[in-house]
C-alpha cells in the first residue's frame, strides 16, 4: 500500500461511495415500485375502483370490460381486502358444497357461482372473486348436475343472439310425429346362384336398378357338368329300355331312365322349357339359362362376361319392392300411442303430397338406451315404387289430444342421460332446470315436470348457453 499515492486514494474511495449511494438508489426504487403495485397505501391501489373478477390484477379507476375476458368490471369492495385472507364474513359463509344456508343458520338466497360455498340472504358480490351472486335454484327446481347459472348483460344476450319464450299450457294436435326411412322388406330379397360351376357366355341383365321379372334371362352359363348331363339324357333316350332288361318292359325302362336323366338336368339348374329343346331337336345346348326366381329389382350384380362360377357365387340380389317397410323410431315417452295395430301415415320428407297409410305390425322389443327411443315398422304398398329405400319422412300417428305444458323443441338440451332447460332468472341470469318431457307436438314438446307454466326459458343459442354453463360449472369446482 505504501506504494499508492493519496490521489489514487481518493479515487477509490469515491467510487465506493458511487457504488453505494447507486445501490441504495436502486433498492429504494424497487421498494416504491412494489408499494405502489401492492401497497394498501400506493397511489394506484388508492385510485383504483373497478377491477376485473376473473384477473384481480385488471384495475382502473372507472367502469369498463376486462381487456383479456371481456367481463364486465365490479367495483373494488376495500373493507373486505383486509379479510381477503381470513374468508368472508357474515352475512356471507364458507359450507360444505351441499349446504344451503348461511351463518345465521337463515336460508340462503344467493351463492357465487365461482365459488358455490359462498351463500348469502341478500344480493351483492363474492367477497373472494368479486363476482355477482346469483339466485340459489330451490331443491323443487332440480339443478342440473354439471351447470351452473350463467349471469349475461344485455349487450351479450343480443351479441349471441338468445331468444326466450314462455312456457304455456295447450292442447296437442293429436297427432305423433316421428322421424322415419323407407327400408328394404326383409321377405322380398332372394339371391341368385348357379347350381353347377361354368363360364358366363351370356349376359342379358347388365346393371343394377333394372327391374326384372319371374322366369326372365340373366345370364347364359356353360358348364361341361350340364353338358354332359344332356348328352346323358339323349343317350339314355336312344338306347331306351333295351340296356336294361332288369327293369322289364322296355317301355317302362325308356321312360325310367329317360325321366331320370331328366330330373339331373332340372336339379342342375336347366329349366323344364329347356329340357324339352333338347329332346325335341336331339342337340345338345351349349349354353343353359339363369333366370330370376322372382320379380323385383336387381339391387346387386356380381358378374361379368367370361368371369367363372360356382355355386358359392352370388350373381345377382333382387328385391321385391311393390312392398316396403317404414321404420321410425319414436321416444319412449310416447310409446304408448305407437303399438301393433294402430293406424299412421308416412309422410316424405318436403314432399308433403307424398305420402302412403298403413298399419304398424311390429314394434320391436329393445330400446336404445341412448336415444331412449323404441323402433316401429308399418309395411306399405308400392307399386309404382314411389318410395324407394332410404328415403327419409316423418310417420305420423294419431292419438287422443291433451291438455299440457308446452315448450318449443330447441329449448330442450337433451344430453342422453338427462333433459335441462335454462330459465331466465331476470337481470340476465339463465339458470339450469332438470325437465322431464312428454309427446312432441310439431315444434313444441310437453314437459311433465320441472317447470311452471309462465316461466320464461331460452328458446335460442341454445348450445351456447349450455356451453357456457359447462364451462362456469368445471371452473367452479377447480377455482
Amino acid at each position: 500500500m505504501s506504494d499508492v499515492s493519496p490521489e489514487k486514494l481518493r479515487v477509490m474511495a469515491i467510487v465506493r461511495w458511487v457504488i453505494v449511494l447507486v445501490s441504495l438508489a436502486v433498492a429504494i426504487g424497487a421498494w416504491w415500485s412494489f408499494r405502489r403495485a401492492h401497497g394498501d397505501g400506493g397511489v394506484l391501489a388508492s385510485q383504483a375502483r373497478y377491477t376485473c373478477p376473473m384477473h384481480p390484477g385488471i384495475v382502473s379507476p372507472s367502469p369498463g370490460q376486462c381487456p383479456i375476458c371481456g367481463m364486465d368490471l365490479v367495483p373494488v369492495q376495500r373493507d373486505t381486502d383486509t379479510h381477503a385472507h381470513a374468508g368472508p364474513s357474515f352475512p356471507f359463509t364458507l359450507e360444505d358444497a351441499g349446504a344451503a344456508t348461511t351463518g345465521d343458520g337463515g336460508a340462503a338466497r344467493f351463492a357465487c357461482p365461482m365459488h358455490p360455498e359462498v351463500r348469502s340472504h341478500d344480493p351483492g358480490t363474492c367477497p373472494v372473486c368479486k363476482m355477482k351472486l346469483e339466485p340459489i335454484p330451490s331443491s323443487s327446481s332440480q339443478h342440473a348436475a354439471g351447470l351452473a347459472p350463467v349471469t349475461l348483460t344485455e349487450g351479450r344476450l343480443q351479441s349471441i343472439g338468445v331468444r326466450f319464450a314462455v312456457a304455456s299450457l295447450g292442447e296437442s294436435d293429436g297427432v305423433l310425429r316421428s322421424t322415419a326411412s323407407v327400408a328394404l322388406p326383409e321377405q322380398g330379397a332372394s339371391e341368385v346362384h348357379v347350381r353347377a360351376a361354368g363360364f358366363v357366355e351370356r349376359i342379358a341383365v347388365r346393371e343394377t336398378g333394372v327391374k326384372v321379372s319371374a322366369g326372365q334371362e340373366l345370364v347364359a352359363i356353360y358348364s361341361p357338368e350340364v353338358f354332359q348331363a344332356e348328352a346323358d339324357l339323349l343317350a339314355a333316350r336312344a338306347i331306351g329300355g333295351a340296356a336294361f332288361p332288369m327293369l322289364g318292359d322296355a317301355g317302362a325302362g325308356d321312360d325310367r331312365v329317360t325321366s331320370a336323366a331328366r330330373a339331373r338336368l332340372e336339379l342342375l339348374g336347366m329349366s323344364p322349357r329347356a329340357v324339352d329343346e333338347v329332346l325335341r331337336t336331339g342337340k345338345i345346348a351349349r349354353t343353359f339359362a339363369i333366370v330370376a326366381p322372382a320379380s323385383g329389382v336387381v339391387v346387386r350384380k356380381n358378374v361379368v362376361l367370361g368371369s367363372y362360377v360356382t355355386p358359392e357365387t352370388t350373381l345377382y340380389e333382387i328385391v321385391d319392392l311393390s312392398k316396403v317397410y317404414v321404420i321410425a323410431d319414436v321416444f319412449d315417452a310416447s310409446a304408448e300411442a305407437a303399438q301393433v295395430g294402430t293406424r299412421a301415415r308416412f309422410v316424405v320428407a318436403g314432399r308433403p303430397e307424398l305420402s302412403a297409410d298403413g298399419t304398424i305390425d311390429l314394434v320391436y322389443p329393445r330400446a336404445n338406451p341412448e336415444s331412449r327411443t323404441t323402433r316401429v315398422r308399418m309395411p306399405i304398398a308400392n307399386p309404382n315404387m314411389r318410395f324407394v329405400p332410404g328415403t327419409a319422412g316423418t310417420l305420423e300417428v294419431p292419438h287422443a289430444a291433451r291438455s299440457a305444458l308446452f315448450v318449443p323443441r330447441d329449448a330442450v338440451v337433451d344430453t342422453g342421460s338427462e333433459r335441462h332447460v335454462f330459465v331466465d332468472a331476470g337481470g340476465g341470469t339463465l339458470v339450469p332446470r332438470t325437465v322431464t318431457t312428454g309427446r312432441a307436438s310439431g315444434e313444441r314438446i310437453e314437459v311433465t315436470s320441472g317447470l311452471r307454466a309462465g316461466e320464461r326459458v331460452v328458446s335460442g343459442a341454445t348450445f351456447l348457453v349450455d356451453s357456457e354453463s359447462r364451462l362456469r360449472a368445471a371452473m367452479g369446482a377447480n377455482p
